[in-house]
């Protein structure tokens, strides 16, 4: 999944920009939407934020070739969402919209402290949840190293794996630092703002 910006449209389809991959990428035609496109007019309009998947690269500058087609958009499938309906009952989240990511977020987010609902997080993230990186990283805040390890080998390789792995790492130094505590000087090149904020805390 790449959150992108559309910047242009051409007689191809439309260029689109991807800060998080820092490079631009494209959407051909018949990828813009399901139902087909019948002028420019069905393009979204240049500034708009779209959700689109990486369907391969294009070229020798290997530009991002990508689908904003919902039906190519990766969701929960029918056991996330049955699974996702178990935890708004036992957080008490009441009416949600199982298709709103805020929604969900918040769901998951007062679900994460209770040892019981984890079991059924860890499943959720596994069903198509494309929340799965922020429910892992938020995950490891209460699970030990052991455990944390299951929980981001959940997550397939690419950006949001790396940034999982390292907070895993970070978590396991944070707290062997609050149980054993010890000069860290040499590390702290290496240790994130964010890692460094938590070691002050405690």
């Amino acid at each position: 999944m790449v959150e992108s910006t559309v910047v242009c449209h051409h007689q191809f389809g439309m260029g689109v920009w991807a800060a998080g991959h820092d490079q631009f990428g494209h959407v051909n035609v018949p990828a813009i939407r399901d139902g087909g496109i019948r002028s420019a007019e069905d393009f979204p309009p240049i500034g708009t934020r779209i959700r689109a998947v990486v369907l391969g690269y294009s070229g020798p500058s290997r530009q991002l070739r990508l689908s904003s087609r919902p039906s190519d958009i990766p969701g929960l499938t029918e056991h996330g969402k049955a699974l996702l309906r178990q935890i708004v009952e036992a957080v008490g989240a009441g009416d949600m919209d199982v298709d709103d990511e805020h929604d969900r977020w918040r769901v998951y987010w007062d679900a994460v402290p209770h040892e019981d609902l984890r079991v059924l997080l860890k499943e959720v993230a596994g069903e198509g949840e494309e929340l799965s990186r922020q429910i892992v990283v938020e995950a490891l805040k209460y699970v030990d190293e052991s455990e944390g390890r299951t929980w981001v080998d959940l997550l397939p390789q690419g950006q949001g794996r790396d940034f999982a792995e390292r907070r895993l790492r970070e978590w396991a130094l944070i707290r062997e630092v609050v149980n054993r505590p010890r000069d860290i000087a040499s590390d702290l090149p290496d240790l994130t703002p964010w890692c460094q904020r938590r070691l002050i805390e405690r």
